[in-house]
C-alpha cells in the first residue's frame, strides 16, 4: 500500500486556491490513481473523465425513498449540471495538470509523490529484512529445544534432590542508562532513515518495516520537522519510555518523538521571537537616542523640509519634489514671502 503526501497547508497554494474546493476531488483522487498503480504521475484519458461523481444520495426520508441531488456550477441566471470533464479542462488550464499523449500527467508528482522505482525497492528491502528477520527468530526458538533435548534423564531428579536456593533480590537502578531495546539488531537495511532507526531499538524489529502505516508516520515526521530532529530523539524517547514500562510499544516510540520534535519546534520557535523583538527593541532605542541627540540645526533643516514640500506638492503636483536641501530651501525663500496669509496660517 502506499500513501498520498498532501501538505497540510496545501490550500493556500496559488494554483490550488485558484482552483477552488471543487477541482481539489478530482485532483486528490488522480494522486491517489497514481499511487496506487504506480504510473508515475500520468492519468490515461478514460480514467480521468471519469473519477467521481457529481451526484449526491440524500438521507432516506419518511417514505423510505431518497432523494438524489446533482451538483451543478452557475454564474449569474444561467447554470449547468457539473461533469468531470469540466474539473480537468481547469485543472490543466491553472497548471495542476498537464496534458499529454494519450492523458494527462499531474505537474511536479515526482517533487512530492513516491515514484515508480523507489516505491518498488522499498518494498524489495522490506520484504528481504522480513525474511532474514524471521530466520533469525526461528533459529533463536530452536537453540533453547535444542539444548534441553540433550539433558540427561536424571538431570531432573538431581535438580530436586538439591535444597532450593532462595533467591536474592536483583537491585534496580532508577535511571535507565541504555534500554534494553539497544541490542543488535539483524535483517534490517543498511538505509538509515528514521523508520529503520526506530525499528531498530525492537527485538525483530524489522517486521515492522512491513507496516506501510507506521513507516508513512515516521516519513512524515522527516518532512515535519528533518530527518536529523527526528533520529536525534529516539533514542531519548525510548529512554523514557523504558522508564516507566520496559515493553515499550512501536507506535507509542512514534507518538513520543513527535512530541519531543514538536516541542522543541515551540522552543526554538520562542527563541526566534525573543530574539526579533530584541533587535526590534534595540532598533527603536537606537532611533530614540538619534532622536534625542538631534541639535537645533538638524531641527531646523527638517522643518524646512516639511513645510517645503508640503507646498511644493500643493503648488506644483505633477513635478517631482527636489531631493537637494539647498534647492528646496533657496525655493522655499522665494515662494514664502508671496503666499497668501491664509495659506500661510
Amino acid at each position: 500500500m502506499t500513501w498520498v503526501r498532501i501538505d497540510d497547508h496545501f490550500d493556500e497554494h496559488p494554483k490550488l486556491a485558484e482552483a477552488g474546493v471543487v477541482c481539489w476531488g478530482v485532483w486528490l483522487a488522480g494522486i491517489a490513481y497514481c499511487n496506487r498503480n504506480l504510473t508515475d504521475g500520468f492519468i490515461p484519458w478514460t480514467v480521468a473523465r471519469t473519477i467521481g461523481s457529481w451526484e449526491v444520495l440524500d438521507t432516506e426520508e419518511e417514505d423510505g425513498k431518497h432523494r438524489v441531488w446533482d451538483i451543478g456550477r452557475a454564474c449569474g441566471m444561467s447554470g449547468e449540471d457539473m461533469d468531470t470533464a469540466w474539473i480537468v479542462d481547469r485543472l490543466v488550464a491553472i497548471g495542476l495538470w498537464d496534458q499529454v499523449p494519450g492523458g494527462y500527467r499531474i505537474h511536479d508528482y515526482s517533487d512530492y509523490q513516491p515514484t515508480k522505482a523507489e516505491v518498488i525497492s522499498r518494498r524489495d528491502q522490506k520484504a528481504e529484512a522480513g525474511r532474514v528477520g524471521g530466520l533469525a527468530t526461528q533459529a533463536q526458538r530452536k537453540a533453547p529445544a535444542k539444548a534441553d533435548g540433550k539433558a540427561p534423564a536424571s538431570a531432573p531428579a538431581k535438580a530436586q534432590s538439591k535444597p532450593v536456593p532462595k533467591p536474592k533480590p536483583v537491585p534496580v537502578p532508577d535511571s535507565v542508562s541504555e534500554p534494553k531495546g539497544l541490542l543488535t539488531r539483524e535483517g534490517l537495511p543498511s538505509e538509515d532513515d528514521s523508520a529503520t532507526a526506530a525499528c531498530r531499538m525492537f527485538v525483530n524489529g524489522g517486521r515492522w518495516l512491513d507496516d506501510d502505516e507506521y513507516v508513512g508516520a515516521w516519513d512524515d515526521l522527516d518532512r515535519r520537522f528533518t530527518r536529523e530532529w527526528v533520529k536525534a530523539e529516539i533514542t531519548p524517547a525510548y529512554a523514557e519510555l523504558h522508564a516507566v514500562n520496559a515493553k515499550v510499544k512501536p507506535w507509542d516510540l512514534m507518538r513520543k518523538v513527535e512530541f519531543l520534535c514538536a516541542e522543541r519546534a515551540r522552543t526554538e520557535d520562542r527563541a526566534k521571537e525573543a530574539h526579533d523583538l530584541e533587535e526590534r527593541l534595540a532598533e527603536s532605542r537606537a532611533l530614540r537616542e538619534k532622536a534625542e541627540a538631534a541639535t537645533d540645526e538638524d531641527r531646523r533643516r527638517a522643518e524646512i523640509i516639511r513645510k517645503a514640500i508640503k507646498l511644493w506638492l500643493k503648488r506644483r503636483p505633477s513635478e517631482p519634489v527636489p531631493t537637494d536641501f539647498d534647492e528646496l530651501s533657496a525655493w522655499l525663500a522665494e515662494v514664502e514671502p508671496l503666499r497668501p496669509k491664509a495659506e500661510t496660517a
